[in-house]
Parts: C-alpha cells; structure tokens; sequence
C-alpha cells in the first residue's frame, strides 16, 4: 500500500499463492452484524440501543456470536469477511458533529 497511489486505505492482501498464503482481509465491520459474511449473519441492534438497555451480558453474547461468525465464515472461505473486527467505539460523544454518533453508545 501507498499512500500517493491508490488504493489509499486497502484493508486486503493479495496471496501469495507460489507458497501457499491465502489472501487476508483485515478489517471486518462488526458494529451491527459481521459484514460480508453473507446472509447467514446475525444483524443486531446499534450500539446506542445495545447502551440503552444497560444490560452488560448482552454485549458479551453479541461479541460471542460475532466472533463466531467471523471465525465460520473465514473457515469455509466464504464472504468477505476476515478474522479482525472491529465495533462501536468506546468513547462518549463528546462533540455531536462527530457524524458517527450512531456508532457509539455514549452516554
């Protein structure tokens, strides 16, 4: 990656098929569901509904079944979706021009 050429922000590598390394894709959206792992992923709620309920094993279980779908669906090399996610923010929102408010569970 370059930062003068595109793409500018790549989130895959290429394999390297000569030995044997699959192609990776390291940023996964699990904000709501597990993006790209296809239609047999779970869809939660937002982050700011998950915060409202102030139920904590909640988003323990969300994080669960996340996982484990990412984890599936990298297995059977299926989706677009690799091992590393990443979710709402852990910061409270601290200025509402942020723009991904929606993204946190704040305060």
């Amino acid at each position: 990656l370059s930062p003068t050429r595109p793409p500018y922000c790549g989130c895959t590598t290429k394999s390297v098929e000569r030995i044997g390394i699959p192609s990776y894709k390291w940023l996964t959206e699990t904000n709501t569901c597990a993006a790209g792992a296809g239609k047999q992923s779970t869809v939660f709620v937002g982050p700011l509904n998950m915060a409202a309920s102030f139920n904590r094993s909640s988003w323990w279980m969300k994080g669960d079944v996340i996982s484990s779908e990412l984890r599936i669906t990298n297995n059977r090399g299926t989706g677009e979706a690799g091992l590393t996610g990443f979710g709402p923010n852990i910061n409270t929102i601290k200025d509402p021009r942020y723009g991904r408010n929606s993204e946190l569970p704040s305060e």
